[in-house]
């Protein structure tokens, strides 16, 4: 999937930079950050920055070092290295579905910007370099950065000093070497060591501002893709307060006002958005203490619910990007001033232009609304445009087995009923006329019989069943949205 490349994608550092995988690195790590914040992830269907905000350390230098193993694409390269899946192979990437192969009097294609840099780019490369005796003078900090970690304060001046320069002249400034492009994974994890050891007081908050400074750092400056995709998601694991047994962790504020800056910022490249949005559904996910805080959220997740995602080639992206701002509103469970939550979801939810899963995603959203009146709120529309999506989701299911000759996905399609059953119950409770909610009590019926079939077990085995139950769905909702008011 290309986020960048067409001329609506808004790139300030010029066409067609080299983000190949930015979206799966996100979509992975999206998965992960919802699993780990409800022990099982809902998925219905299938400058930003402070202000002000700068290292306080030495300019890095960055340098070269030895590449190792890992699951982040080196310069974010085709191949994804273990644990994100089975690298690509011939056909999978330019060159022809013969993975290169051409066949008699074609022509040579043309190299595709998109693909791996072979080596540096001296566009991200740095002028100068650690040497290894300066390398060497660093790790011999460690042994008093870990000693001010487990004490959680600092001695002496000269202790926050010496601590300050570990990190961003070292530990972090490794994240921009080339060769080190492959461990930014490893980094990524190992960074929450630090934190765990410090668990509270001076040092903790110093190594959140040091680290928060330095990633939007690099999130904003001219480094390596991969560095900034991974600068972004490490600004949303950031916590104010760490994880503690079964406690889950708190995550930092000043994070989350960093995340909402970058996702603001339509100038960034798509893949940088979309990496902050991930931070910014964690925060949602985990909860977003602060009422001033959870309106800078919805305003900025309705901002994007607002805007056109586009038909060129960036799209894609960008709808990924809504279905996350979709989620996170449902996540948050605020209506809004005047519905202004769910009048923005209503919209999305019959809009035949984005992907069904983008519509169940807005769907799923509204059923996890707190409504407490029906304020700004057509029932009678929303509840048809909630039944056509159920609707639509069916014919699609028809026409992708006609099309494939396979079974009916049963899991993708009972996905997209059951959010549209959530949504629909919640008009039930705001339907004030007996007649109306009849009738979207009615709709509802009729759906939640379908999706009962699709997990049936004694309905497994049989598919001409399951199939003339979908097939039959659409003909009963055009049938109830027809009769007489």
């Amino acid at each position: 999937m290309t986020f960048m490349g067409d001329k609506d994608s808004h790139d300030s550092d010029g066409p067609r930079l080299r983000w190949p995988l930015c979206l799966s690195v996100a979509l992975v790590i999206s998965a992960m950050v919802l699993q780990t914040a409800f022990g099982q992830a809902r998925t219905p269907a299938g400058g930003g920055g402070r202000a002000g905000a700068a290292g306080r350390g030495g300019a890095a230098r960055p340098g070269g070092a030895a590449a190792g193993a890992g699951v982040m694409p080196g310069g974010m390269g085709p191949a994804m290295g273990p644990g994100m899946g089975p690298a690509m192979g011939p056909g999978m990437m330019p060159g022809g579905p013969l993975g290169g192969a051409l066949a008699p009097d074609s022509k040579p294609e043309e190299a595709d910007p998109d693909a791996v840099t072979p080596g540096p780019d001296p566009k991200f490369e740095p002028k100068s370099k650690l040497t290894s005796a300066e390398i060497r003078a660093f790790k011999k900090l460690e042994g008093k950065v870990k000693a001010a970690q487990r004490s959680g304060k600092f001695e002496t001046p000269e202790d926050r000093a010496a601590f300050d320069k570990y990190y961003t002249d070292y530990y972090l400034v490794r994240w921009t070497w080339y060769d080190e492009l492959v461990n930014l994974h490893k980094y990524r994890a190992e960074l929450r060591g630090p934190f765990k050891m410090a668990k509270s007081g001076e040092v903790f908050d110093e190594l959140n501002h040091i680290v928060l400074s330095f990633m939007e750092k690099l999130v904003q400056g001219e480094y390596y893709p991969a560095t900034r995709v991974n600068a972004m998601l490490a600004i949303g694991e950031l916590n104010s307060v760490e994880q503690a047994g079964v406690q889950p962790p708190v995550p930092l504020p000043d994070a989350l006002k960093s995340l909402i800056g970058f996702v603001n910022n339509e100038k960034l490249p798509d893949p940088l958005r979309a990496a902050a949005m991930v931070g910014i559904m964690r925060h949602a996910a985990l909860g977003v203490a602060s009422p001033d805080d959870r309106t800078l959220v919805a305003t900025a997740m309705l901002r994007i619910a607002a805007a056109d995602v586009g038909t060129g080639k960036a799209a894609p992206g960008r709808q990924w990007i809504l279905g996350q701002a979709l989620r996170t509103l449902g996540l948050l469970k605020s209506s809004g001033e005047g519905n202004a939550v769910g009048k923005a979801l209503f919209v999305v939810v019959p809009n035949a232009k984005l992907s069904l899963c983008t519509r169940s995603i807005a769907a799923d959203a509204i059923g996890q609304l707190a409504f407490s009146d029906a304020t700004g709120i057509d029932l009678a529309v929303t509840s048809a445009g909630l039944a056509q999506l159920a609707s639509d989701a069916c014919i699609e299911e028809i026409r992708l087995l006609k099309a494939d000759s396979v079974e009916i996905q049963r899991g993708r399609i009972k996905q997209r009923l059951d959010a549209v059953l959530a949504a629909l119950r919640k008009m039930i409770d705001l339907a004030k006329d007996q007649s109306q909610q009849g009738l979207i009590a009615e709709l509802a019926s009729n759906i939640k019989g379908v999706s009962d079939t699709l997990d049936d077990p004694r309905m497994r085995d049989k598919d001409k069943e399951v199939k003339a139950a979908v097939e039959e769905l659409p003909k009963k909702i055009d049938a109830l949205l027809k009769k007489p008011k």
